[in-house]
């Protein structure tokens, strides 16, 4: 079997606030990727397609109005992991031998905003006060990875929020639940984004790039719990995050430190730092210093979230997965424009909640 995938094409419309068309996105994200790589769309063997609001069929939908029919379609709904266990399917037709060129599509309108946010608001509110206890000013940290994915997201055109967040107005922001305010979570919104994952062989056959690979993606259920429990984070250190990245770090034959640059599942502040110190980016008693002294942006050791994240990008479970991997894709190919991190060479990404699925993936720079 082969051991690399290579990312041929991708492509990503701007997330914005619920409302579009989701079909409509989708559509023009799989026209953009399929241009990026160069592909006939006659060329693709299979596709996958993650969505969580959609019905059973709606990914065939999607995909008919780009003109991709006639193939093994599959619909994937794995809650905040949807895109990445979409990759995760495609990549294993390509190392199976099953197909040569596969497209991955993701996509969301989450509609009803609010219902959505207060769905997710007691489950993150605990993970934040877990995490505060054991802060001398969290608040303050808070606010700093807040204003950390503002920041990035200001640089970004497929940013749903691109405003600048000062600290004073992340601190200022009406609290939501406990001591969860409105700025350290992530609003819903609408949005799409396509790779087009191919063989090394399918790649040189047909001219295509093949600078970036995607080396390793590791994906395991976690543990049933309680999304609501503070034992969440006291339990970083065995988390099912960890394990899935420390397969993920041996397969592609890399350490943590390492990365270049990450793109990590960050519903709200407290789960970018609990991504951060799983992922092995920090350590669990330095997550403090890491944000305090901008480990985490440029200039630091890892670029945390370039895209702006989930805090910027907005909360579209079926299109994340997938659009953290463009911006990856992106920053290894030296074509994220304004947000470059300079010598990018591999990138992190993770996607996934407590109780369901966790998937972390590996690019690499070719050349």
């Amino acid at each position: 079997m082969a051991e690399r995938v290579v990312v041929a094409g991708v492509g990503m419309v701007p997330f914005a606030l619920p409302g579009a068309c989701a079909p409509a996105l989708a559509e023009r994200a799989i026209h953009a990727a399929l241009d990026d790589a160069g592909v006939d769309i006659e060329l693709i063997d299979q596709a996958v397609s993650s969505h969580v609001r959609g019905d059973a069929s709606a990914g065939e939908r999607a995909l008919a109005r780009a003109g991709v029919t006639g193939v093994a379609i599959s619909n994937v709904s794995n809650g905040c992991a949807s895109g990445s266990v979409a990759v995760f399917h495609a990549r294993q037709a390509l190392l199976s031998g099953e197909a040569q060129c596969v497209l991955a599509v993701g996509f969301e309108d989450t509609g009803e905003a609010l219902r959505t946010a207060d769905e997710r608001l007691p489950a993150c509110s605990a993970r934040l006060e877990s995490l505060a206890d054991r802060m001398d000013d969290a608040d303050e940290t808070f606010a700093r990875v807040a204003v950390k994915a503002r920041a990035h997201a200001m640089r970004n055109p497929n940013a749903t929020h691109r405003e600048p967040l000062s600290i004073g107005q992340a601190r200022a922001s009406p609290f939501v639940a406990g001591r969860m305010r409105r700025s350290y979570v992530s609003d819903a919104s609408c949005g799409a984004a396509a790779l087009v994952l191919c063989s090394p062989r399918f790649a040189a056959l047909h001219g295509l790039r093949d600078d970036v690979l995607l080396v390793a993606h590791a994906l395991e259920s976690d543990d049933p719990v309680d999304p609501s429990s503070r034992d969440i984070v006291d339990n970083v250190s065995t988390s099912t995050t960890r394990r899935v990245a420390e397969r993920a770090y041996e397969s592609a034959g890399i350490d943590p430190t390492d990365v270049d640059v990450a793109e990590v599942h960050d519903c709200c502040v407290a789960d970018e730092l609990i991504s951060c110190a799983a992922l092995g980016l920090c350590a669990h008693d330095d997550i403090d210093r890491f944000v305090r002294c901008g480990a985490n942006t440029y200039g630091g050791s890892v670029v945390v979230s370039p895209s702006g994240g989930t805090l910027s990008m907005g909360y579209s479970p079926g299109a994340t997965g997938i659009a953290q991997l463009c911006e990856l894709a992106w920053q290894l190919r030296g074509e994220a424009a304004a947000r470059q991190v300079g010598g990018a060479r591999i990138g992190v990404q993770h996607n996934g909640a407590p109780g369901g699925a966790v998937s972390v993936a590996i690019l690499r720079r070719a050349v």
